[in-house]
């Protein structure tokens, strides 16, 4: 694990960057970048969130530092240190590593979560599929990037999604997972979601894969399985 760092509109940006020790320079590896929610760093999600486990060597992995612990989301897209801050770590990354640019990942929690969601809209052209736990969106809080019906118009291509909320989630509600079900729906084509059952999560027939899944009985935490079902997701991507 090391240390990076990148200047985003004269900030010093930091972040975490974690290279497989059986790192092959002459294979591609996917990217996974994974955002932690409010107060948290990108340090305190890698420890929480044992996504690298579940990969087994198989990506490289960014985990970025919000500026106050905290991310933009919610500024405009065309003008956002955030977004810029992660068009800079992908280039930085692809740069010094050999990246499978088709294989980049977001993930996130909370408000990591909702820039996951942001990122997937307004980043689509690079992002291949994200996976928000127990966060919302995407929205424009602005209010110029909506069509005639209301829906969110987003950048390029309709990426992927997996999307993991508590059902009783007393801190980012049940609805705006919802909320953000319904979008990738539309975006990406998706006929009816079947109904609840066995296994916690569910999918429909989509353009591209989407899938909700619920953290049954739980409130705005981690699921304990989402570090293998985030990765099956992602590794399913070539």
């Amino acid at each position: 694990m090391q240390t990076a760092r990148i200047s985003i509109a004269g900030k010093d940006r930091t972040y975490s960057l974690f290279v497989p020790a059986t790192y092959d320079p002459k294979r591609t590896y996917p990217l996974v970048v994974v955002i932690h929610g409010d107060g948290g760093t990108g340090a305190q999600i890698r420890a929480a969130f044992a996504l690298e486990a579940a990969a087994a060597d198989g990506a490289i992995f960014a985990y970025p530092d919000g500026l106050n612990h905290t991310w933009k989301q919610a500024d405009k897209p065309e003008t956002n240190e955030d977004f810029f801050f992660f068009d800079g770590m992908v280039a930085k990354t692809t740069e010094s590593y050999r990246v499978d640019t088709r294989r980049v990942f977001v993930t996130g929690f909370s408000s990591g979560g909702y820039m996951a969601n942001q990122l997937g809209c307004y980043r689509g052209g690079t992002i291949r599929a994200i996976a928000p736990m127990s966060g919302g969106g995407p929205y424009d809080a602005v209010g110029g990037h909506y069509d005639a019906e209301g829906h969110l118009v987003c950048n390029g291509k309709a990426v992927a999604a997996m999307i993991i909320h508590g059902d009783i989630d007393g801190v980012v509600g049940w609805n705006e997972g919802q909320k953000s079900l319904s979008h990738w729906s539309w975006q990406n084509q998706c006929g009816p979601f079947p109904g609840d059952g066995a296994d916690a999560c569910r999918s429909a027939q989509c353009a591209q894969p989407v899938t909700f899944c619920t953290n049954r009985g739980k409130g705005h935490q981690l699921w304990s399985e989402a570090p293998t079902r985030v990765w099956q997701f992602f590794a399913g991507f070539r």
